[in-house]
């Protein structure tokens, strides 16, 4: 599809995301910031704001955002957003960067494709290993970038760091659920299969699931200190999965709740929405959901 026969903002004034975007939605930007002059003019030089709270941005329609210049990207009711919203049904098999390429007509581009490839693994199934790594983004910088060369030393240095802490809350995680356990806050479960499940209260380690999940736990629901609960499952459980994501936003319907299922994982909060109120439904009843689903296998 030609993007000069899309549909084209007068000016794009504002674009605006969740907290802490993901690959996805930094993709979802790239795209238009690149080839999207005409469909959004001034895109390169919009207010760049990024909403820490679900639900539709300022109370208003995308369509009313997109007259008055704002283009919402991975949020709300945008034709932009993948995610299932209010009555809006889950637009399978994309994410963000494959809509935007699409409207604008780039999804044909090899290269695009290739990045789009990547992208999409990694928002659907949590795929991390590809061609974008360490070496060849600070190769890339140095060779193509528009950055100095201070600062592509200091780039380096700050995604070492990250890849450093992240590392350290991994291997916290073993002391860290020892105590959680004789807190009485972990709950095991295990099915007919031999499957196992987990719960934990209280825990505001963001690798605490990848570790269990590395022990061997098929399922995993944390609840961390402001009470916003994720629920993910792997491979094996996703049966079970589903049978629990379904009872837990039966009970979110019932306390008017949003829920986000990835198919592989549920929460009502995350790191890009860090302001989502603690889920009004009690911890214990999410965990007699979970233990009675794998008991019922």
């Amino acid at each position: 599809m030609s993007q000069k026969h899309s549909a084209r903002m007068e000016q794009c004034r504002r674009v605006v995301t969740h907290y802490n975007p993901h690959p996805d939605e930094i993709t979802e930007l790239w795209i238009p910031w690149k080839w999207g002059e005409y469909n959004f003019p001034g895109i390169r030089k919009a207010e760049i704001i990024f909403t820490r709270v679900g639900g539709l941005f300022e109370g208003k329609a995308w369509r009313q955002h997109w007259h008055e210049g704002t283009l919402l990207l991975g949020i709300a009711d945008s034709p932009f957003n993948e995610h299932p919203f209010m009555n809006v049904p889950r637009k399978e098999g994309e994410c963000g960067a494959t809509l935007m390429a699409k409207f604008l007509g780039v999804d044909d581009n090899p290269t695009v494709a290739r990045i789009l490839k990547y992208i999409l693994a990694n928002d659907l199934h949590g795929t991390r290993h590809g061609f974008l790594d360490f070496v060849s983004i600070v190769r890339d910088a140095q060779l193509f970038g528009t950055l100095s060369q201070k600062e592509v030393l200091f780039m380096g240095m700050d995604i070492l760091e990250n890849f450093y802490e992240k590392e350290v809350a991994f291997f916290r995680c073993e002391q860290e659920i020892k105590a959680l356990e004789q807190a009485g806050r972990v709950k095991f479960f295990q099915d007919r299969l031999g499957r196992m499940a987990v719960t934990v209260q209280g825990c505001d380690n963001p690798e605490m699931g990848k570790f269990l999940r590395g022990k061997g736990i098929s399922l995993v629901a944390t609840q961390n200190g402001r009470g916003q609960v994720r629920i993910s499952a792997n491979q094996q459980t996703l049966a079970i999965f589903g049978t629990i994501a379904d009872l837990v936003k039966m009970h979110a319907a019932f306390v008017e709740e949003e829920w986000h299922d990835t198919g592989w994982a549920l929460l009502n909060g995350s790191h890009s929405y860090p302001d989502t109120p603690a889920t009004k439904i009690p911890f214990e009843d999410i965990i007699t959901i979970l233990g009675l689903s794998m008991l019922n296998t």
